[in-house]
This record gives structure tokens, C-alpha cells and sequence, in this order.
């Protein structure tokens, strides 16, 4: 294991790299081929332990076990688009059984759940049984994917039955999952089983022995791996949802965090390049132009409504619905390992309206004076685009207004003013889309302000503009 995971290491670190196409391809085949060795490893070492005595002696808290392996496999969720949940029964007992090998039995069967299921979901499942007198907590993933054909049956729960050869070559499968799990369950006392139709999911379970004594029984189900709510945040919400953004409100607020609120893709993008947050909440569809847009550093926190796929540039994502306890675990995520700095009332730590190096460097290539008079030519311009933009904007004109904001942006573009063409183009796109018009001529305002902002920032580099 000490090689495979130094050569690991590396491969990972090369992928982090600009190495550049067909070199950075090479790469990933490299980390996932890794990756899939060190799983055949860790099954192979996994399925050879001795495990006697190991598990009895420990006890394990299954709510905690089972919302640790949705924490670890919810990226791969996203990934597949996929539905992942944990639902517990209430109060429930400890098991008898190290933590650490209940999480990998769970997660064992979990990770078969989502690879082999297209659509739908897999559920992580707990409950205290009663057999021949005995109280067991009863654990089981339960998915929506292709079931366990026929002919496969009598193999499973056997080292190297990865079951239909096609899907094992597709997942490069050793078939040792299932007969790790069945391991940690035997040395534990348990059983493991399973129920499924070929086409209809699967439901693999298995069972440990509970211990329950008077502590664990004041502890009320969902109490014990509650996440501690976040305060004093400064947030930028924008979900484009009212019922979502009162849950919002209710969840965050009482505990001293500040919200501010975003009606427009265009006002978000605005706001969170100007101020300073320690953290944004915005919806799906949002979030990589969010993370793209110039002067943006906040992390983001991605609320995926059924149906959407997950963005790439997230910090953290919420399958939608969720709970707060679930929004205070992101939220501390993304949190962690960012220092908060807010800005001033003076606008100190604002993103620049202009990008005085780049002028700098157009100085040098085409001399101030030449500078000044396209720096005049461009303010001329957009003044009487961003006029016209809001005459079309009183009149509803929605289409010219588009045009005008794309004319804004080419403008702005060529001059390297980010801020501005981010704005412009924010509000092409959401005309385009047919946003309201209160929204729309929040963000049309939104441009004009911009302009004004890049005219007094042009002015002081170069006061012969206003001369």
C-alpha cells in the first residue's frame, strides 16, 4: 500500500497541473487507474484480516455511520445526477461493532448502489429489529438501478463474484465488495442479505447486534450528528425562489448571520464582485457563472433542485429540499479555511472598476495621448448606450435592450472592464431568457451604475478625461 499510494500522490499532483492537452488526459487515466488499484488492495488486505475481537469490544452510533458514508459518496451522486439519502428510525441503539468497520461495510454497499443505478437513488437505511428476543439495528442501501440478474445470485457474497462480467468490466470490479462486507458482518455476529428483481433495484442489507443502555436512550434521533448552526457570516443568497429564500432567512438569521439577498443573475454577479462575503448560496444554474465572473472569491455553496445537474465550480452542494443541519455542514465546509474579511463602509476591498495595470500597459503601447482620446471615444459611447438602454427599459423593450447591453459589453470587453462586461452580458442572457421586468430593470440600473463607477475610476487615473 506505502508505494501505490506515494505513486498515487504524485499521479494526483500532476493533475492539479497545467500540463496541457494530450498530457493532462494521460494523467487522469493514471489517478483512476490508481485509484482502482488501491480499492483492489484495500479489499484484498480488508478481505485477509483477522477481524476477531475487533468489532465486539467498540460500539458504533449507526446514524452517525450512515450520514458519514452519504457525506463521503455524495460528490459521486452529483457526478451521476442521483438522488442520496439516509433515513433512520427513531432512538435508535449502538451496535456492538468498531465504526470504522461499519462505515466500510455501509460504504461497500452504497458504492455498488450508485454504480450500477442510472437513474433515481439509492437510500442508506437504519432500524432497530427484534429477533429471537435480540435486539439488532438493521442496516440497508436500497437503490433504483438494475437489479441482481438470476444468474448471478448464488455467487454473490463470494470473493471474486462481481456478478454480470459486462457491468465488472465497465466498473473494473473484483467481485470482493460484498465479500468484505459479509466478513465484518460474520465476526460481529450479524447477517447480510439482499432482495432484488432483475430491472427493479436492489435492496443489500445487513444486520448487527445493538447495545443499549440508559444514556444512549435520552438521545432523540438526529440529535447526536447535529451540526452546530454558523453565525456572525456575512452571506449573498440568490436561489430565485421566495419559499427558498424564507427557509433561508428562518435558518440563518436568528443566529446573528447577514443576508443579502440577489433578485438577478445580474445583481449577484455585481454584488459579489464588489463586496465581501464569507460565503454564497445560490441556485444550481447559477453557480459556475457565478464562480467565473471577475472578482468573485467567495466559495458556493450549490442548491441542486430535483432534475438539475451539479455545477462544476461549487464548493459544496445541497440536493434540494434539505435541512438545516445539512446547510450548516456545507456552509462549514466551504467555511473552514477562509479567512473572513469584510469590507469597509468606504468601499475599502471592493474589486476595481478598472484594471490600472492594463492601462498601464496600453499607455506604453499606444502613448497616453492616444489612450486618453479612445478612454474619451469609449465614455461618449456607452453614455449614449447606457440612455438608450434605459429608455428601452421604460418601454419594455426588451429585445433592443439586449442588443444595447451586448453592444455595452463588446465595448467594455475590449477595454478589459470585467465588472462591466460580466453586467452587459448578465442581462442580454437573462432578457434572452425572458426574466421579469422588475428584475430586468433592476439589472439595466445595475449597468448604468456600473458605467458611472468605470467613468470616476477613468477619471482619477486620467484626469484629462474631465478636463
Amino acid at each position: 500500500r506505502t508505494p501505490l499510494n506515494a505513486l498515487l500522490g504524485m499521479a494526483q499532483l500532476l493533475d492539479r497541473a497545467d500540463l496541457g492537452r494530450p498530457h493532462s488526459d494521460h494523467v487522469k487515466v493514471l489517478v483512476e487507474a490508481g485509484r482502482g488499484l488501491q480499492t483492489l488492495l484495500d479489499d484484498v488486505i480488508a478481505l485477509t484480516q483477522d477481524h476477531n475481537g475487533a468489532l465486539s469490544d467498540k460500539e458504533c452510533d449507526p446514524v452517525q455511520a450512515a450520514r458519514a458514508v452519504a457525506r463521503l459518496l455524495q460528490p459521486r451522486a452529483w457526478e451521476k445526477s442521483l438522488r442520496l439519502s439516509v433515513t433512520t428510525g427513531a432512538n435508535l441503539p449502538h451496535v456492538a461493532a468498531d465504526p470504522r468497520r461499519v462505515r466500510q461495510a455501509l460504504l461497500k454497499l452504497a458504492d455498488n448502489g450508485l454504480k450500477f443505478t442510472e437513474t433515481g437513488g439509492v437510500e442508506i437505511h437504519a432500524e432497530a429489529i427484534t429477533c429471537d428476543d435480540r435486539e439488532f439495528v438493521r442496516f440497508a442501501v436500497i437503490d433504483t438501478g438494475l437489479g441482481v440478474p438470476q444468474e448471478v445470485v448464488s455467487r454473490l457474497f463470494k470473493p471474486f463474484s462481481p456478478g454480470d462480467t459486462s457491468y465488472a468490466r465497465q466498473e473494473q470490479g473484483a467481485g470482493l465488495g460484498l465479500a468484505v462486507v459479509k466478513r465484518i458482518v460474520d465476526t460481529a455476529g450479524g447477517e447480510t442479505g439482499f432482495e432484488s428483481e432483475p430491472g427493479q433495484g436492489a435492496n443489500f442489507w445487513f444486520t448487527l447486534p445493538a447495545v443499549r443502555d440508559a444514556e444512549q436512550s435520552h438521545y432523540p434521533e438526529g440529535d447526536r450528528d447535529a451540526a452546530p448552526a454558523p453565525s456572525g457570516l456575512n452571506l449573498l443568497v440568490f436561489t430565485g425562489r421566495l419559499d427558498t429564500d424564507k427557509w433561508l432567512t428562518h435558518a440563518l438569521e436568528p443566529f446573528g448571520n447577514k443576508i443579502a439577498f440577489a433578485q438577478s443573475a445580474v445583481e449577484a454577479t455585481a454584488r459579489a464582485g464588489r463586496e465581501e462575503f464569507d460565503a454564497i448560496v445560490a441556485a444550481a444554474k447559477a453557480t459556475d457563472m457565478l464562480a467565473a465572473s471577475p472578482g468573485v472569491k467567495a466559495p458556493i455553496v450549490a442548491l441542486l433542485m430535483p432534475g438539475e445537474r451539479a455545477p462544476v465550480c461549487a464548493g459544496a452542494m445541497l440536493r434540494w429540499p434539505t435541512d438545516p443541519r445539512q446547510l450548516y455542514e456545507a456552509l462549514a465546509e466551504v467555511c473552514a479555511n477562509r479567512k473572513s474579511s469584510r469590507a469597509s463602509p468606504s468601499g475599502e476591498g471592493a474589486v476595481a472598476a478598472i484594471d490600472a495595470a492594463a492601462f498601464s500597459a496600453l499607455e506604453k503601447s499606444v502613448g497616453v495621448a492616444t489612450l486618453v482620446e479612445i478612454l474619451k471615444s469609449y465614455i461618449e459611447t456607452t453614455e449614449q448606450l447606457c440612455g438608450a438602454l434605459a429608455i428601452a427599459s421604460d418601454d419594455a423593450n426588451w429585445q433592443q435592450a439586449a442588443r444595447l447591453a451586448q453592444d455595452i459589453a463588446g465595448s467594455a470587453s475590449g477595454l478589459g472592464l470585467l465588472a462591466m462586461t460580466a453586467a452587459a452580458r448578465g442581462f442580454a442572457a437573462a432578457a434572452r431568457e425572458g426574466a421579469s421586468a422588475h428584475v430586468l430593470r433592476n439589472d439595466a440600473q445595475t449597468i448604468v451604475l456600473e458605467h458611472e463607477r468605470v467613468r470616476k475610476a477613468l477619471g482619477n487615473l486620467y484626469p484629462d478625461l474631465v478636463a
